[in-house]
């Protein structure tokens, strides 16, 4: 499997194997907290090769603040890879997040595991510079 997006973003679309994504970003600026953000989206795209497991992979998305805890539900889901790929087998995800509450400045991650894979994407909160 190789992932091809994995991305934070302000919005991103998958139709016909074909995704869109807007604004990728890795910090939020804020004025004080707590604040609410109103939208974003995680992006993934996946390509499969004949060579990986066939079969269902389930994924995983954990949202957590700096103490490691989780402030968003779990989300999970799963695909299923064809036992027979000719070249290979795309698969996109998009996962759009709403009024998102953020109690403080730091360091936040997105959690993204995919049956073997694990990769952590950082979102960082910071105060707005004021003049």
């Amino acid at each position: 499997m190789e992932v091809e997006i994995l991305v934070i973003c302000d919005n991103a679309q998958n139709y016909q194997n074909k995704m869109v994504v807007v604004g990728p970003f890795c910090v939020i600026y804020a004025e004080s907290c707590p604040f609410t953000y109103p939208a974003f989206s995680l992006a993934c795209r996946l390509n499969y090769n004949n060579l990986d497991e066939s079969g269902e992979k389930i994924i995983k998305i954990d949202f957590l603040n700096e103490k490691g805890e989780s402030f968003i539900p779990t989300i999970e889901s799963s695909t299923t890879i064809p036992d027979s790929i000719e070249d290979s087998h795309i698969v996109g995800l998009v996962v759009g997040f709403g009024n998102v509450k953020f109690d403080s400045f730091g360091k936040y991650s997105i959690q993204v595991t995919i049956g073997d894979f694990y990769r952590e994407l950082p979102l960082y909160v910071k105060q707005k510079f004021q003049p």
